[in-house]
């Protein structure tokens, strides 16, 4: 790996949220709440890599 001795600097500005992406992103964080509490509800225990 190399990294150079100056350091990198980033590009501000280069992707912005469209109003969609930022409704896509709100509506997935409710529907991960809404599993976790469902989660808990049952003991909280068991599931998969993909259990909270």
């Amino acid at each position: 790996m190399y990294t150079p001795t100056s350091g990198l600097t980033a590009a501000a500005g280069t992707t912005t949220a469209t109003t969609a992406t930022a409704r896509d992103n709100a509506l997935s964080a409710r529907l991960a709440a809404i599993a976790y509490a469902q989660w808990l509800a049952n003991g909280g225990t068991g599931g998969g890599e993909d259990s909270p």
